[in-house]
């Protein structure tokens, strides 16, 4: 990571973009405004090619359980300053980070068809609740039901609910 910074066009993706030297503007504080928030729900309204996504991809690296490797992508930025805090939080949560960019079709079904493997792709990032001796047989089963993608509708109406709860 040494180097002439450069632009970088075309990705949203926090890891690319420090490992490839890219330009970067450091909101890494934004880290603990999120964290910190006493909001039940934050909505990021701000103009396209704003940074939304590289901030959501940015969160998941820095709270990721399944990204230890990812600390050092920190060093340098802003948020690294609060030791305690990182000591804390970093890389200690389980995360679902859920894109719908790609939720997109000529009619409802083809939607709809996208949208479940979406979700299906998501709980898969999380197969290893699957090991968890603290889940019951019958969360496993609803888990395996909707990574296998033979879930019944109102199961994948509840998938997101059902695989955050399963997660904390």
């Amino acid at each position: 990571m040494t180097g002439k910074k450069r632009p970088l066009k075309g990705s949203s993706n926090f890891e690319y973009m420090i490992v490839k030297n890219g330009y970067f503007v450091d909101k890494s504080l934004f880290i603990k405004e999120f964290y910190y928030s006493d909001d039940q729900t934050l909505l990021i309204t701000r103009p396209r090619r704003f940074g939304k996504t590289m901030n959501l991809s940015m969160l998941e690296h820095f709270f990721d359980i399944q990204k230890p490797d990812s600390k050092n992508l920190f060093d340098g930025l802003q948020i690294m300053r609060d030791s305690a805090f990182c000591e804390t939080y970093q890389n200690k949560h389980p995360v679902i980070n859920l894109s719908l960019k790609s939720v997109r079709g000529n009619d409802w079904k083809e939607c709809y068809e996208i949208l479940i493997e979406t979700i299906i792709n998501a709980y898969r990032k999380h197969i290893y609740l699957l090991d968890s001796n603290k889940l019951t047989s019958f969360d496993k089963s609803s888990l395996e039901r909707i990574m296998n993608g033979v879930a019944k509708e109102r199961e994948y109406k509840i998938s997101l609910f059902l695989l955050s709860s399963l997660s904390s």
